[in-house]
């Protein structure tokens, strides 16, 4: 079983990266495809945190439609950063 207070600070971490790269997005106004390249940016962070955490664990990488399926979760919650944290958090720890 994984320890509260490290959940709390995986998530923690992992909205540290998130919110670090949201600073970036006026240096990614264009659109790539169907969304802007900030979003793309934002989603290939958290993939590359997260995988970095899963692979301190000896568990394999996530893919990216992984993160995508918990960003859409997140998607329309008042705190969208926050459950985006915490999801990427339980694919770190929760995900096989």
């Amino acid at each position: 079983m994984i320890a509260m207070n490290e959940r709390i600070r995986i998530r923690d971490h992992l909205l540290k990266v998130l919110t670090d790269a949201t600073k970036e997005r006026g240096k990614r106004l264009e659109w790539i495809g169907t969304e802007p390249a900030w979003s793309i940016h934002e989603r290939n962070r958290m993939l590359r945190a997260v995988n970095d955490l899963r692979m301190v664990r000896g568990k394999t990488d996530v893919a990216i439609d992984d993160i995508k399926a918990v960003e859409r979760t997140a998607s329309g919650h008042s705190d969208y950063a926050g459950k985006f944290a915490l999801y990427c958090t339980e694919l770190v720890l929760d995900y096989p």
